[in-house]
């Protein structure tokens, strides 16, 4: 039985022999098995309240507010599935909190907004996840100040429940970690999600409740306007599927946001990819930590973390380094070779546990510091550019402010459904055995054939068929 073959879908290198290298580069091949294929109603036309471009986790979470709220709604990817760009395909799959984030901008707004709303959702749809927090390590005196100044920092910041935590409760919280840490931080309100699942989540959501989703459907562009049946223009979209017509376009392009945006007008941002290395390690059968190991971070970078994912893969990432292709990222060797020395660093016991693949995503960094949400009044246009490494966590309170800018900026009339359906993801069980049964990095959900395009999760996922 074959897994992970699929060269169509997956493009799959090799660092050493019999290993596995897995970057999210998907190629449009004719032979690959389109995510939620039978997306469109027979007969239905071409004409929608809403175009969202882009099908990553943040157009994804779009698609999902709008649809709820009863537009009808269409949602153009590029990509033969879903999340399959470099970045919603390459992030860590760790929701963090709002507090480092400078207070009144828009990027903590839609993270608050988000956190109040991410586990209750989580639930609901079945999202696999684990509220167990994370430990932020200090190695050295200096960093155990900094760690205490900036624990002072969040619970001033509101996040009252992050504390320092001494070596003695230490020792008894991560008995793997390393003899050499000196104290740690605790942020008990990060969670660790299954970073495929969260997408696809927020696609099914919006599918079952009747949006539309067009795959392997990139826009070549946006031609003219168009006076709709209420008198109000809109927007006719060129795309491989032929003509669109919407009356308001979202632009949820992330890497490709600024290409999107010129479209219609000079881009207000410019995309400036920056490249996030992991490595991965194979399944060691135990739990070996509680909750994610993180770096003290410093104001522009997070640092890296060392981590066991819901799956039981330990992952060491991701660095941070700026680069100009939007299509490909690949760590060199002494990068794999660096994260690994890290994580045998932070957890002793990985010394003995083999590197079983690494994985790079790219994350749509803009010069601004702040999320780039705008609504163009006239023109009947959203861009929502530059969210970096937090869409993950903060994906739904971008889709609820999109939702609010649709209704207050855009005069769309306000619209609701009757009964908004809820059918929850299958178990974690169930999609090891369809990926195990399906054979080709695909599986099941809820009677949609979905290619899983995170490494992260299709490295466990294929960990878990050969334990």
């Amino acid at each position: 039985q074959k897994h992970c073959s699929s060269e169509q879908c997956l493009r799959m290198m090799w660092v050493r022999t019999g290993i596995p290298r897995v970057t999210a580069v998907l190629k449009n091949g004719a032979g690959c098995q389109r995510l939620l294929s039978a997306v469109a109603p027979a007969g239905q036309d071409h004409t929608f309240d809403v175009a969202v471009i882009g099908g990553g986790v943040v157009g994804c979470a779009v698609l999902r507010a709008l649809t709820l709220r009863g537009f009808s709604t269409v949602l153009l990817e590029k990509h033969p599935s879903l999340a399959g760009s470099l970045a919603s395909g390459g992030n860590t799959g760790i929701a963090c909190t709002a507090a480092e984030i400078p207070e009144g901008s828009l990027e903590r707004q839609c993270l608050e907004h988000a956190l109040r709303m991410n586990r209750d959702v989580y639930r609901r749809l079945n999202i696999p996840h684990e509220p167990k927090g994370t430990l932020y390590v200090a190695w050295t005196e200096a960093e155990l100040e900094r760690l205490r100044l900036l624990a002072e920092d969040r619970v001033r910041a509101g996040e009252r429940d992050a504390r320092m935590v001494e070596l003695t409760e230490l020792r008894t919280l991560e008995p793997n970690l390393s003899p050499d840490a000196m104290g740690a931080m605790f942020v008990p309100g990060e969670v660790l999600v299954d970073p495929w699942l969260v997408p696809i989540a927020w696609a099914t959501h919006a599918l079952e409740n009747g949006a539309s989703i067009r795959l392997n459907c990139p826009v070549h562009g946006i031609t003219t306007r168009f006076a709709s049946e209420q008198n109000r223009d809109g927007w006719r979209l060129a795309t491989a599927e032929g003509e669109m017509m919407a009356r308001l376009v979202i632009n949820c392009g992330g890497l490709w946001a600024d290409k999107v945006e010129g479209f219609h007008r000079p881009s207000p941002f410019n995309i400036k990819p920056k490249r996030g290395d992991y490595v991965v390690f194979g399944n060691p059968g135990v739990p070996l930590l509680t909750r994610p190991i993180g770096q003290v971070p410093t104001p522009s970078y997070r640092g890296v973390y060392v981590w066991q994912t819901l799956h039981g893969n330990l992952a060491c990432g991701p660095t941070a380094e700026f680069q100009d292709d939007r299509e490909n990222a690949e760590a060199a060797q002494d990068v794999v070779d660096r994260l690994r020395e890290i994580a045998v660093r932070t957890v002793p016991a990985l010394q003995d546990l083999e590197v079983l693949a690494s994985y790079s995503g790219l994350r749509p960094a803009i010069d601004s510091s702040d999320y780039q949400i705008e609504a163009l009044q006239e023109q009947r246009w959203i861009a929502v550019g530059g969210i970096r490494s937090t869409g993950l966590t903060a994906s739904l309170g971008i889709g609820e402010h999109v939702l609010h800018l649709v209704e207050m900026s855009l005069d769309l009339p306000a619209k609701r459904n009757a009964e908004v359906k809820w059918s929850p993801l299958p178990s974690l069980q169930h999609i090891y055995h369809s990926f195990q049964e399906r054979g080709d990095g695909s599986v099941d959900i809820n009677g949609r054939i979905c290619m899983v395009t995170h490494p992260l999760s299709r490295i466990g996922y294929h960990s878990k068929v050969l334990s």
